[in-house]
């Protein structure tokens, strides 16, 4: 006979991973995020990183680059519930964005859509994550 399971969600905060503590000290998952996006380095900050995360934005590196010098580049991923349906205008608007702010190695703009509900933005350099995030949120319902 199987043991019932019975799920604990009050973690002692004494328990809690680094990443956790992070996002319980970021002002509710925003902490120091906008102004590092803002600032004129390729990277963000640890803490920020983390907490970019949670909002499905991943901070990389082009590992096929050389050099000692890390070219840094975001992947941006939004979900699509259940699957679609994505009207004209939100794929246009999806268009336009990975037009103008994504380019791979070879210079072709990259979204992609996953096996998985997602919508990805792949190879966009910081200075297109605001304004990527910031479109989806004013034109993308």
């Amino acid at each position: 006979m199987k043991k019932p399971f019975a799920p604990n969600f009050k973690t002692p905060q004494e328990n809690l991973c680094k990443e956790e503590l992070n996002k319980l000290a970021s002002s509710g998952t925003r902490g120091t995020l906008a102004r590092d996006l803002r600032s004129g380095t390729p990277d963000i900050a640890w803490e920020s990183e983390q907490i970019a995360k949670s909002h499905g934005i991943y901070l990389e590196f082009n590992r096929a680059a050389t050099g000692e010098e890390k070219e840094w580049i975001y992947m941006i991923r939004i979900g699509v519930p259940g699957g679609g349906p994505i009207s004209r205008e939100q794929w246009l608007l999806l268009d336009e964005l990975s037009e103008r702010y994504t380019a791979d190695p070879q210079g072709h703009p990259s979204l992609r859509l996953t096996n998985r509900q997602n919508i990805q933005f792949h190879w966009v350099k910081k200075p297109g994550v605001i304004p990527i995030v910031k479109g989806l949120a004013e034109k993308g319902r």
